[in-house]
């Protein structure tokens, strides 16, 4: 059934076509329209064209990653470039070491002397406690 359509509407388009064809051009018409038109002629050369765009926006990533850092400094060495594709644990920086190391060694010599003994406090401390006591069994008197 389709194909019956088809090929009647094929037909009809090809009866039409043909019969616009048959018709002479009516010579009257045309010496009426005026004289005839200069138009300049130019052969058509094949060049060579770069095609650029100005456009204005801006570029994001697909995937985005947080990086944080397990502690403050001062970047000595960067070991990645940007964009570089890189796995979990892969070091991307080293950090300034001597900052942290003068905290940490100003961290061990507080915990040091806080470990010392200190004489003078321990008898201050005692001292205080006896007094305690005695001004305890004087009141109970």
């Amino acid at each position: 059934m389709k194909t019956h359509l088809f090929l009647l509407g094929a037909a009809l388009a090809t009866a039409l076509s043909l019969g616009a064809c048959s018709k002479k051009p009516d010579l009257a018409a045309l010496e009426n329209e005026g004289p005839p038109v200069l138009v300049r002629v130019q052969t058509v050369e094949a060049k060579p064209h770069i095609a650029t765009e100005e456009v204005t926006g801006s570029v994001r990533a697909k995937l985005r990653s947080v990086i944080e850092a397990k502690s403050m400094g001062r970047i000595e060495t960067m070991l990645v470039a940007p964009g570089q594709r890189v796995k979990r644990g892969d070091v991307l920086v080293q950090l300034d070491a001597r900052e942290i190391q003068a905290k940490l060694d100003q961290a061990r010599a507080l915990g040091e002397s806080a470990a010392a003994p200190l004489p003078a406090t321990v008898k201050r401390i005692t001292l205080l406690s006896c007094l305690s006591r005695y001004q305890r069994s004087w009141n109970s008197q």
